[in-house]
């Protein structure tokens, strides 16, 4: 057996081990403290993957079926305390739903969030009020100008909540025509059908 001492640490050879360093007290201390300077990485990617976790509210599935869908964005919208509890719970509807801009900024129109039950009638709200859509200036002048020069059209796809807040998925497109409209249906039908015999074969 070998020892090489210096300060607070003891290096050992000769054992069946092979060479050993023995930190000492304050080495181990010194450790110690190193340890409890590093982050928890994986309380931060859970909390993280919490807070973007995205749970859907409605959806308008008519928009796809009546529109050719070229782009999509996702916008905030200015919401009252009630119509964010009623949407909490499950509330609401865009299947009327349809996006509006008007001097320089963009509302949601006719989309419904019924009264929140637990607050009385002289503190809720309307439930098809216009609301106002939370975009930045250059987005708003970009989808205003494909509404007036191509022609296309901005419909919600679907209300969500990230976190703690209430998002729209606003889609942009063309209307189908009749046969691109029987297509889809067509399509529809039959994943629906192959969806049941694969059920039917398990």
């Amino acid at each position: 057996m070998v020892l090489l001492v210096s300060g607070d640490w003891t290096l050992q050879y000769g054992s069946s081990d092979g060479p050993r360093l023995d930190m000492g007290e304050h080495g181990r201390s010194t450790k110690s403290r190193l340890q409890k300077q590093v982050p928890d990485m994986s309380a931060d990617k859970k909390g993280s993957s919490k807070k973007d976790h995205r749970r859907v509210v409605c959806r308008n599935k008519k928009a796809r079926f009546q529109y050719e869908i070229v782009d999509t964005i996702e916008a905030g919208i200015s919401l009252l305390g009630t119509e964010v509890k009623s949407v909490r719970g499950g509330g609401g509807s865009i299947l009327e739903a349809f996006v509006k801009f008007e001097n320089g900024e963009a509302w949601l129109v006719n989309a419904h969030i019924p009264p929140y039950e637990q607050a009385g009638s002289h503190f809720n709200h309307e439930s098809r009020r216009k609301r106002k859509l939370l975009l930045k200036g250059k987005e708003i002048d970009k989808w205003s100008r494909k509404v007036q020069e191509k022609g296309l059209t901005v419909v919600p796809l679907q209300m969500y909540f990230l976190g703690a807040w209430v998002k729209i998925e606003l889609g942009v497109g063309r209307g189908k025509k009749l046969h691109d409209k029987r297509a889809a249906m067509k399509e529809r039908t039959d994943k629906r059908e192959a969806e049941r015999a694969m059920r039917r074969t398990d």
